[in-house]
C-alpha cells in the first residue's frame, strides 16, 4: 500500500513547478556534495553501491510520477530489501559529508531518504511488477484543536478529584488543613 502517486508538474517547490521528478528534489535543496545536482549525486550513489538499480533510478527521476512522503505498508521481505538499499547510501552520504568536513543541511538526509524510498517503489513496480494499492494520503494541519477531547477528559477527572476531595476533606476543615500541611511539606 502507497500514498496515490503525484504528478510533479501539479507540485509546487520552492523554485516553481518542476517537469520531473529529479527536477523536482534538485529544487528541494541545492546540496549535492559536488555533483552538479541532487539529482545526480543520487545517480552516483546508485550506480557505485547498487548498480542494480540504475536503470530504475533513472527511469524514475526523470519522469513525472512522484512516490512520496515515505508512507507505505509493505511485506517484510520486501521492507529489509528497501532498508538494504536505502540505509547503505545514506550512511555513505553522511560519511562522505564528514570527510569533506561539510555539514549537510536541514532535511537534506531526510530528503535523500525519501528520494530513495521512491525509487525503490519504482523500481518494485516497473521491475519486479510486485503488485500494490494506491490510496489517498491524508495530512492533518491543526492538531491542537483534537486536543479538545482530551482537555474535556482532563477537566471532567479534575472534576470528580475536587468533588471526592470535598467530600472526604470539606473546605474549612481539620482534615484539609492537615492534608495541606502534609502536601506541602512534601
Amino acid at each position: 500500500v502507497i500514498p496515490n502517486t503525484v504528478d510533479v508538474k501539479k507540485l509546487p517547490t520552492k523554485n516553481g513547478i518542476k517537469k520531473t521528478v529529479g527536477e523536482m528534489w534538485d529544487a528541494y535543496t541545492e546540496f549535492s556534495l559536488g555533483e552538479d545536482s541532487f539529482s545526480n549525486m543520487i545517480i552516483n550513489y546508485i550506480e557505485q553501491m547498487m548498480p542494480e538499480y540504475l536503470e530504475s533510478a533513472r527511469a524514475y527521476l526523470s519522469g513525472s510520477s512522484h512516490h512520496g512522503f515515505n508512507c507505505y505498508i509493505m511485506r517484510r521481505d520486501l521492507f529489509e530489501q528497501m532498508c538494504e538499499m536505502q540505509f547503505p547510501i545514506m550512511k555513505r552520504f553522511e560519511d562522505d559529508c564528514a570527510s569533506f568536513g561539510i555539514v549537510s543541511e536541514g532535511r537534506t538526509v531526510g530528503y535523500l531518504g525519501e528520494a530513495l524510498n521512491g525509487l525503490f517503489i519504482h523500481y518494485l513496480i516497473n521491475e519486479r511488477k510486485v503488485s500494490y494499492k494506491e490510496l489517498q494520503l491524508v495530512f492533518f494541519h491543526n492538531t491542537t484543536r483534537g486536543n479538545a477531547f482530551f482537555k474535556k477528559i482532563k477537566f471532567r477527572i479534575k472534576s470528580i478529584f475536587g468533588a471526592l476531595l470535598s467530600l472526604f476533606f470539606p473546605r474549612g476543615s481539620k482534615r484539609r488543613r492537615w492534608l495541606k500541611k502534609l502536601l506541602v511539606h512534601q
